[in-house]
């Protein structure tokens, strides 16, 4: 069962990503078409999800919607990724006065919670999705910095790296062939994990306003804007983004929960 739970979500992730990439040829509509006289409409072969207060195509603006929910967990991820593993490979090779004052600066990354963090970054740099994706980067630095780390100083005492140091290769090389291919799996199950609660992040910062703006398309802007009309009966704008969120979070999990399980039999 656990198997046929992890093919579904790998599917449905791998679907998501194709809407995202083939999203002009598979929308039937623009995401920014506005016509009031289509206003709420209900589902139909011409807007398979129906319309909203605009009378733009649901569907049209989800597909395109995936682009931005997608590519901006992927920045924050990236970058967390490149400078955590830096970090964490630094301090667990050189030790000493270079663990200790890496470490310091991994507490200090620590204290800032990222949501803030990145809410400060769009009242000083303006709205948009660049300064929330560079200030959750670097709030979740020190996330994936420590995980690395304590994985990366039980591998740095192990016989393989002292032989390797023996046989007289560089410490950039043994670091690079032999140290993080050791600690791969567990990057592996740290970034996915961090990329659920960076789509949840970035999906509340759009909510917020304070992100992707009008009339362009992200779920978690259109979960903003469809909120007023639930009240009315006309859920569909707030509903479905609402549910495409939870469904790839979801699915996300549940791989970093195997990519961790896989991670943790090879340590």
């Amino acid at each position: 069962m656990r198997s046929r739970i992890t093919v579904a979500c790998l599917v449905f992730l791998a679907l998501v990503v194709l809407m995202a990439v083939l999203a002009p040829l598979i929308a039937p509509h623009s995401p920014t078409e506005v016509n009031l006289s289509s206003a709420y409409l209900g589902p139909s072969l011409e807007h398979p999800l129906g319309t909203d207060a605009s009378g733009r195509d649901i569907f049209s603006r989800i597909v395109f919607g995936a682009r931005t929910s997608l590519l901006g967990p992927l920045g924050v991820i990236a970058l967390a990724v490149a400078f955590g593993v830096a970090l964490a490979l630094a301090a667990a090779w050189f030790g000493g006065w270079v663990d200790t004052g890496l470490s310091a600066v991994i507490d200090v990354l620590f204290s800032f919670p990222g949501l803030l963090l990145a809410i400060i970054a769009v009242a000083v740099f303006g709205v948009g999705l660049g300064a929330p994706i560079l200030a959750l980067g670097i709030a979740y630095t020190p996330i994936m910095a420590r995980v690395v780390r304590a994985s990366a100083l039980r591998e740095r005492e192990l016989p393989y790296i002292a032989a390797a140091s023996v046989l007289g290769l560089p410490a950039r090389l043994i670091v690079w062939r032999h140290l993080l291919p050791n600690v791969w799996p567990l990057i592996l199950a740290q970034t996915a994990v961090m990329f659920g609660y960076a789509t949840i992040d970035l999906a509340a910062i759009s909510f917020l306003g304070l992100g992707v703006q009008p009339p362009s398309s992200d779920w978690g802007l259109m979960v903003a804007q469809g909120r007023p009309a639930i009240l009315a009966g006309h859920s569909a704008e707030a509903l479905y983004p609402g549910i495409a969120l939870v469904l790839v979070v979801l699915c996300v999990m549940v791989l970093a929960r195997r990519l961790g399980d896989r991670a943790g039999r090879g340590l």
